[in-house]
């Protein structure tokens, strides 16, 4: 997971084509789900959070990403 907060702030504007707003946060995972990113606006710019298991991936829904 190489983006940081200007990459992910990209992949919401173009990609999702959504802006961030105050109250949304957007939460981006690796593809072997054993790190996340989430992204928040906040009133003067963006707050980027980081997180990494250790041990398993994180249990959740699985995506599919199309084209």
């Amino acid at each position: 997971m190489r983006k940081a907060t200007d990459g992910l702030n990209n992949i919401v504007a173009y990609d999702l084509e959504q802006e961030a707003s105050l109250e949304q946060l957007f939460v981006f995972f690796d593809r072997s789900r054993d790190e996340d990113k989430i992204l928040q606006c906040v009133n003067n710019g963006f707050r980027l959070y980081y997180h990494r298991l250790e041990k398993a991936p994180f249990n959740g829904p699985a995506l599919r990403i199309t084209n």
